[in-house]
Order: C-alpha cells, then sequence, then structure tokens
C-alpha cells in the first residue's frame, strides 16, 4: 500500500510508539529462531514500512525506522526506484541522524533503478534502527516538470545478518517482528478467560499494526494446558486458563516449543494479560513473574493536539514552479464525536522574485479549505475550519504552493514551503456521529466498547477477536474491549459489538436488516436501526424488499445507530447460519486492508458469495454546518481560480512594463530569492 510522507512516519513510529516489549533487545542468549530473520530478509511490508514509499518533488527525505530482531544486525535496504519521466536519474543518499553514511548514483533502465543501500553504519538502539534517504533527482533537460514529482520505492526488503533467537525471559517474548499470534483458550471459556483474551488480542493488534499480525483464537484439547504443536516461524503462542495461580510463566524458555502461559482468576486473568504491553514489562527478566493492579489502560483521545503530537515530522517540501506539504490527521486520536476540527496553521515558504506570483492553499482532496497570495513575509499564519463530513478515519491536509512566472526544470532555483510541527488543532464535539456506518470506526468504539455474546464459547471469542482486531487495525489508539452479558449490552448506553452466530437473539437489536420467511427488509427509522418486531406497517411498505423463491443462507455483519440509546452498535449474525457469519469474518481476515475499504452500513454474505457491501442508512440529522462548509468550499475553488488568472495577468502586465524599461531579469534584485539560473 503506498504511503504519503505522514504516513510513512506513522507506521515507521507504530512499534515503537508502544511501551510493550518489541523495542527491546535480549540480553540472554537461548536457541537460534528461525522466526522471521530466517533467510536473512523481511520485507518493507513485514516491517510494517508498506508496499510502497513515495518521495514527493525533486528533493525530498524520508525517514524509516525498521525493527531489528534480536541476533540479527541490518545489512542493506534493497528494492527498486520508479522514476517518472521528467526524471532522467539522481542521487540517493543515507542519513543517520544528521550525518551522511553514503551516497548512491541511481543508474536507470526504463524508468527503474535497482538499489542496494548499505546499513551496516546504522546504529542500533533498543531494537531499532533509524535513518534517512534523500533523493536528489536529476530534471530533464529544459521541460516543464510535473506540478508535483513522484519517486516511488518499490519492492523494499531490509537483509540481516545473523540469526533472531528464541526468548529465555517473559521480557523478551515478544519479537520486533511478528507474524501470528495463536491464543490457546478452553472450548467452554470463563467470562475472565474471554475478558483476557480480548485484552491480549486488541492490545498486541495495536503494537504490531503496522505490520498486521494474524491473531488467532484455538481451543485447547480437552485435560490440556499447552499448545498442541509448536510455533511455526514468525508465530508466537500463548494459553490463557483461570485454573491456578495468578501469573505469567514462560514455558520451555530458549527451546523452539517455548510459549506463554498466562492464568488467574477473575480479574486477576486481565490484570496479567495487560502486562504484556505495559511499561514495566521490559524489567520481567525471570522467567515467571504476577502482575496485579494494571486496571484498564487509559484513554489518549484529546481535543486538542499539534501536528508533531499526531506523528507528523516531515513538513518541509521544495521543488520547482511549486510543491506540497501533506499533513495526516488520525480522527481516532481526537475525542469523539468530531463536528468540526478548527485548525492554526503556522510555517514559512520562500519569497518569490519581483517576476512571479504565487499561491497557498489548503485542501482535502477537491475542498480548499483556505488559501492566500504570497508576500515578501515569507510567513504562513492562517486560521480556518475543517467540516466534520470531511474529517473522516484518515484526513491528508494538503498544503499546496503555486507560482507563475517563466520556469525551467534545471535552471530555476526551487522553492521552499515548511509547515510548523507546532500548528494546532481543535476540535469541536456533538453527540450524534456525523458519519455512519463502518465509517464511524474505529473512534465511535474509543476508548472502551462492550462485548456481548449469545454463546461465547471459544467459537464466539475467535469471532469476537477477530472483529475487534479488525476495528484496532484502523487506528493507533487503543480499543479496548469489556466483555458484559447479553441482558447488560441490551439495555445499556455504551457501544458494543453483538456476536449472535445463529440470530437467535439479533432480532431484539436495532438493525437495518430483518426477515421474514424468504422476504429480506431493508428499513431504517429516521437514520438509525429499528428491531425487526418494532417495524410498523407504513415502515415496511415504504422499505425496500427482496423476495426469493427459497430461504437462502446468509450472515454478516451491521453498524448501526441505535437513536434511543444514544450509540453505535455493531451487530454479528446470520439468518440460523453460523457459517455464512463465518464467511464474512473469514473474508475481512484474509487482507488486512479490507476493513479500511468499508464505507457503507452492512456488510453481508449470501450463500458463499463474495459479501456485498450496502449503505442503508441516511446521515443522522445534524447542524446545517456541513451545507454551509460545502458552499463556502466551493466559493472558494471559484475565488482561487479568479485568483491566478489575476496573478499571472499581473505578471505579464509587470513583465511587460518591465521589458519596455529596458531591464533584465529580476531574479538577482534580492538576496535570497529565487531566480533563472
Amino acid at each position: 500500500m503506498p504511503r504519503t510522507l505522514a504516513a510513512a512516519l506513522a507506521t515507521g513510529l507504530m512499534l515503537s510508539a508502544s511501551s510493550g516489549v518489541p523495542a527491546l533487545a535480549q540480553d540472554n542468549p537461548g536457541q537460534q529462531d528461525t522466526d522471521p530473520a530466517q533467510g536473512t530478509i523481511i520485507t518493507t511490508g513485514d516491517l510494517g514500512l508498506g508496499e510502497s514509499t513515495t518521495f514527493l518533488g525533486r528533493t525530498t527525505k524520508v525517514p524509516f525506522s525498521i525493527m531489528v530482531p534480536p541476533g540479527t544486525t541490518p545489512e542493506a535496504l534493497t528494492g527498486t526506484f520508479q522514476l517518472p519521466v521528467d526524471f532522467s536519474g539522481g542521487v540517493i543518499e543515507l542519513y543517520s541522524g544528521e550525518r551522511l553514511l553514503t551516497s548512491l548514483p541511481l543508474e536507470v533502465q526504463d524508468n527503474l533503478a535497482a538499489v542496494e543501500i548499505p546499513l551496516d553504519g546504522v546504529p542500533v538502539e533498543e531494537g531499532r534502527a533509524d535513518f534517512t534517504l534523500r533523493a536528489v533527482m536529476d530534471v530533464v533537460g529544459d521541460q516543464w516538470c510535473r506540478e508535483i514529482p513522484e519517486l516511488t520505492f518499490l519492492d523494499g526488503a531490509v537483509r540481516y545478518s545473523g540469526q533472531s533467537i528464541k526468548p529465555t525471559v517473559v521480557a523478551d517474548f515478544l519479537p520486533p517482528v511478528l507474524r501470528t499470534l495463536s491464543l490457546y483458550i478452553p472450548v467452554q471459556p470463563s467470562e475472565a478467560v474471554q475478558q483476557a483474551t480480548l485484552e491480549v488480542a486488541t492490545s498486541l493488534a495495536s503494537v504490531y499494526r503496522a505490520s498486521g499480525v494474524e491473531v488467532r483464537v484455538v481451543g485447547l484439547p480437552e485435560g490440556s494446558a499447552q499448545p498442541s504443536a509448536p510455533a511455526r516461524s514468525g508465530e508466537r503462542q500463548i494459553v490463557l486458563t483461570d485454573t491456578g495461580i495468578a501469573g505469567i510463566e514462560l514455558i520451555n524458555p530458549g527451546q523452539q516449543n517455548v510459549y506463554l502461559r498466562i492464568n488467574g482468576r477473575d480479574e486477576q486473568v486481565a490484570d496479567q494479560a495487560r502486562l504484556l504491553t505495559d511499561s514495566l514489562l521490559p524489567l520481567a527478566a525471570d522467567q515467571q513473574v504476577t502482575g496485579a493492579g494494571f486496571g484498564a489502560v487509559p484513554g489518549v483521545s484529546t481535543d486538542m493536539a499539534t501536528l508533531t503530537e499526531l506523528g507528523n515530522y516531515n513538513l518541509s517540501s521544495e521543488s520547482v514552479g511549486g510543491t506540497a506539504v501533506r499533513v495526516g490527521i488520525e480522527r481516532s486520536r481526537f475525542r469523539p464525536v468530531i463536528e468540526s476540527a478548527d485548525i492554526h496553521l503556522t510555517g514559512s515558504y520562500t519569497p518569490l522574485p519581483d517576476a512571479n506570483n504565487g499561491q497557498i492553499s489548503v485542501r482535502v482532496g477537491d475542498t480548499v479549505l483556505d488559501y492566500f497570495t504570497v508576500d515578501d513575509s515569507g510567513e504562513i499564519d492562517r486560521k480556518f475550519t475543517l467540516p466534520g463530513e470531511l474529517a473522516d478515519r484518515y484526513t491528508e491536509l494538503v498544503v499546496e504552493y503555486r507560482t507563475t512566472g517563466v520556469l525551467t526544470c534545471g535552471d530555476t532555483q526551487p522553492v521552499g514551503l515548511t509547515i510548523n510541527g507546532d500548528s494546532l488543532i481543535t476540535t469541536q464535539h456533538t453527540d450524534v456521529p456525523i458519519l455512519s456506518g463502518f465509517r464511524s470506526l474505529p473512534q465511535i468504539f474509543q476508548p472502551t466498547v462492550d462485548v456481548a455474546m449469545t454463546q461465547g464459547d471459544v467459537s464466539d471469542v475467535s469471532r469476537a477477536v477477530s472483529l475487534l482486531t479488525g476495528v484496532q487495525s484502523l487506528s493507533t489508539t487503543r480499543v479496548r474491549p469489556q466483555v458484559v452479558t447479553w441482558e447488560e449490552a441490551a439495555t445499556s448506553t455504551r457501544p458494543t459489538v453483538f456476536i449472535d452466530a445463529e440470530g437467535e437473539r439479533a432480532r431484539e437489536l436495532p438493525r437495518y436488516l430483518s426477515e421474514a420467511g424468504t422476504t429480506l427488509t431493508v428499513a431504517t427509522r429516521d437514520g438509525s436501526g429499528v428491531a425487526a418486531d418494532e417495524l410498523t406497517q407504513e415502515e415496511k411498505d415504504r422499505a425496500r424488499q427482496l423476495t426469493t423463491t427459497a430461504n437462502l443462507p446468509a450472515g454478516g455483519l451491521e453498524v448501526v445507530w441505535d437513536a434511543e440509546a444514544g450509540r453505535m452498535i455493531m451487530v454479528a449474525s446470520s439468518n440460523r447460519n453460523s457459517r455464512q457469519l463465518d464467511g464474512v469474518i473469514r473474508w475481512l481476515d484474509e487482507d488486512n486492508t479490507r476493513w479500511a475499504g468499508l464505507n457503507g452500513d452492512v456488510l453481508i454474505q449470501v450463500v458463499d458469495r463474495t459479501p456485498v457491501e450496502l449503505e442503508v442508512a441516511g446521515r443522522p440529522a445534524t447542524s446545517n454546518t456541513a451545507t454551509t462548509w460545502v458552499a463556502v468550499a466551493v466559493a472558494a475553488v471559484v475565488i482561487a481560480v479568479v485568483v491566478s488568472v489575476t496573478l499571472l495577468v499581473s505578471q505579464r502586465s509587470r513583465r511587460s512594463r518591465q521589458s519596455q524599461r529596458g531591464q533584465g531579469s529580476l531574479g538577482s534584485r534580492r538576496a535570497g530569492r529565487p531566480g533563472r539560473g
């Protein structure tokens, strides 16, 4: 998946931001481990850096943060740079901090350049190697450059020397890179084990979010309290029970079949589970430890944050004729539910010579939020509002600097744009979500979400783990589940995930779908869900309906606004065919990007066909702020076009008058201003 500069930083920091132990190197030697450095190569995707990385502009820096498995050393970063037609070649520089380690010319063939960048000089600290790549590109001839040329790094992989080792103490159980986490629980787990399993699954899914760990729930064989088979390559195994003394024990330390056992009664089990991502874990340098007093993880959402606090670090760019800085905003970093956000943007830009004019605009997608004509000050100090309907799960603010005048690639000095990291975002909130359905996730389930299951067996817990880790994959901010009874959840006002695999009790809940015989009804009440038994005849007559000749097996997920309780709920159910619900969950698990692609209200599978997404609900009633801002955005675009034309006419007129006076180029009249070279 391509990543912008802001996203690259966010993913690079993901693993180290957690207080969990993946960033801690092991001190005690154990048996050599074949995971996951076997073959000494780990792809950038498995390292949480994405499948590709984009370098925007002619000269760009992109930071990288790679995890280093204990016992190994990063030797080289390999991959291929894909060049746009604007570039004939260039140089890639490797920096550690401010120190230049190496410089490599790109050998281009068919717009591709394979590279092998040595990393042996990059220091490794706390299981992580941080470095920066700087691309300095050569422009083809005197042709006009594309507005923002994109150099793309593809097929990245890190080659390591040495082999990782198996853990010998609890503190070292979690490796820097993890592909599979297997959780072994009794077939009929207690509520305490259910809670601990969800706690472990979501917390570690958050720690390893950037690389996308697979979390499996496996039933323990009758009378057994250990995994049925040794861990596979890239796998860690944890057994959770409530039959003994509270604590965490590393079984078979340093061996190929090493695993972790978490035990305790009632709340003790969850307490041990929370230790795995607590800042005290690096101190657990023993084979058996006991945790207590951790409780629930406090919420970290806020009403205001700087761009740096949101993970934006690379906020400078330069190029010829224009450039842009992209700012990433993750909605879940703020307190639910956002109605709008006030943004105070500060920064600087390169002033232009008198022969040129320019404009800086701020947009989300095609919607312009703010713009202004540049002057001699070179300073940015702007305040504007981001409306709630544009504050999606992830929002990218594009700050773009565009100039006019006679400019040529390779001859004209580039212009620069810098946004200050202390630029502030302040959010305003509402009780009714502006975004409905899957688009409201994960923020609507944060900081905590209740989980209610009809059966509560290992299969239900497995479904809950898949759903909650899927939601967790959408955010760096923790989703903290709380297991409750169905009766408590049905009358609650808290957001809840309901799991009713056989569809026995889902009719009691507000939903968009209902079934009677062979007829499927899709209905809402003022944009919210309604229980099947409460649908009036008039509502049924207005609703969309589909009748089949036979009762088709179906199952799926609904994210429903429960207007009466003032909460969002997720209902996972079927028409008495759990296999169909499991098919939907399995389809989501097959590709960790599918959760991010959901934008509707319902995901349903009929028979064994590919699940279908439906948009059912109208947006919950809100103020007219959204409509107002759409009008403002349209007006801003129109004005921006007029201003651009005016700037161009003014520039041409001024140049004409200067030419008549016999003046030469104005590029050299003011020190520090870009001019034609």
